[in-house]
């Protein structure tokens, strides 16, 4: 990866970041975090500290999500999102994607948390407009954006993914798919 990689968070460390940013960290996402934090991505044991308060000019988790995570305005909301949420609402768009929080893991690249299940893709959301999937899964997406040796990943990680292509994530990936160009 050619970064430093700090000693991984513990259960206590997992469990105050999932509260204070209101999501759940997907399973194999959690599981590399808590063996090894690299330096280079989101640093959650500096953004758990009381003194790190949530919020646009506060932290990092805040900042991708608000600028590449929420539609700002309603050219950024595909059609099948209204008929989703029934109106042309812009509130109401912004609150189904809380409901279904992405979780940053370094700069604009994300994981959904919704639905709770290993397998699903690594998204690159830029201002929520201009987005694509950068690996079907986790354990793709180390390799292929974060240059991981693929000889370090057991060949069955790397296989196991949700979706089988890109166009069943675009409709089995609740909320998000529809927002993937």
């Amino acid at each position: 990866m050619g970064v430093e990689i700090l000693p991984g968070l513990t259960d206590e460390e997992v469990e105050k970041a999932e509260a204070k940013f209101g999501f759940t960290f997907p399973p194999e996402l959690r599981e590399f975090l808590q063996v090894g934090l690299p330096t280079k991505w989101h640093n959650w044991r500096e953004l758990i500290k009381d003194s790190v308060m949530v919020g646009f000019e506060a932290d990092t988790v805040s900042q991708q999500l608000l600028w590449n995570a929420t539609p700002e305005e309603e050219e950024d909301v595909p059609d099948e999102i209204w008929e989703l949420v029934g109106s042309r609402d812009l509130e109401e768009v912004k609150k189904q994607a809380s409901l279904h929080r992405l979780v940053p893991i370094a700069g604009h690249r994300m994981m959904p948390s919704v639905p709770h299940e290993c397998g699903l893709p690594v998204l690159s959301m830029h201002q929520c407009s201009d987005n694509i999937i950068y690996g079907m899964n986790f354990w793709q997406w180390l390799v292929a954006d974060a240059k991981v040796n693929k000889d370090t990943i057991p060949e069955e990680l790397l296989k196991e993914h949700k979706f089988p292509n890109f166009e069943e994530a675009q409709i089995g990936l609740p909320f998000w798919g529809r927002f993937l160009g």
